[in-house]
């Protein structure tokens, strides 16, 4: 059994392969030990004899590098640790900015459907044929207009310049520049409404 338990020792604790059964019970007697294991049975509950054996394995080279490996790594830990509280004031600035611009993503990506409608509606005007249209009815407005403005100047009618309320008789000088500004515009834009459905004009 001995022989065993001296295997075991060995095998765990390389550096008491040299010493003999007296220098191991030497060991174990030094008062340092004793101390060590006194304190050690006292507050672990422990039997003397393995508070002993304790006390004598803390000692051995093997055993105190592991506490120093132990001590270094447990005060890397703490270094670690005490940059991640540094850092975490900017890193919840950082989140609370994320998080900001998320929300402004999310509801502006909500509010999209609603402006592109408005925005399609708005250049309804501009699709080419509603530009046509528009520019069929402001010729066939000059036209009701200046045709108006002749009959009213025939039958000798009171009629404004423009062609729309009673007002004065109009001069015949004032009669054939208005008139002609009015049906040469006409004429303009209904050239350009036949153009643009024969397809012979094209907007760049």
């Amino acid at each position: 059994m001995a022989s065993q338990v001296d295997s075991i020792l060995y095998r765990d604790f390389p550096s008491t392969i040299g010493l003999s059964r007296e220098d191991l019970e030497e060991l174990l007697g030094r008062p340092e030990h004793q101390q060590q294991a006194q304190q050690r049975a006292a507050q672990q509950g422990l039997d003397a004899s393995d508070a002993y054996l304790e006390a004598f394995v803390d000692s051995l080279p093997e055993v105190r590098a592991l506490f120093d490996e132990h001590a270094r790594l447990l005060k890397e830990s703490e270094a670690k640790a005490a940059r991640n509280l540094a850092l975490q004031p900017g890193l919840e600035a950082l989140r609370a900015e994320t998080q900001h611009y998320h929300d402004r993503a999310v509801a502006a990506e909500q509010q999209w459907p609603r402006a592109e409608a408005e925005m399609k509606e708005a250049y309804k005007r501009f699709a080419p044929s509603s530009m046509h249209s528009q520019l069929v009815h402001d010729a066939s407005r000059l036209h009701q207009q200046s045709e108006a403005l002749a009959s009213a100047f025939v039958d000798g009618l009171p009629l404004d310049i423009e062609g729309t309320t009673p007002n004065v008789r109009i001069e015949h000088a004032l009669f054939t520049k208005r008139y002609r500004e009015m049906r040469t515009e006409y004429h303009k834009l209904n050239l350009i409404a036949e153009r643009w459905a024969s397809g012979t004009v094209q907007w760049e």
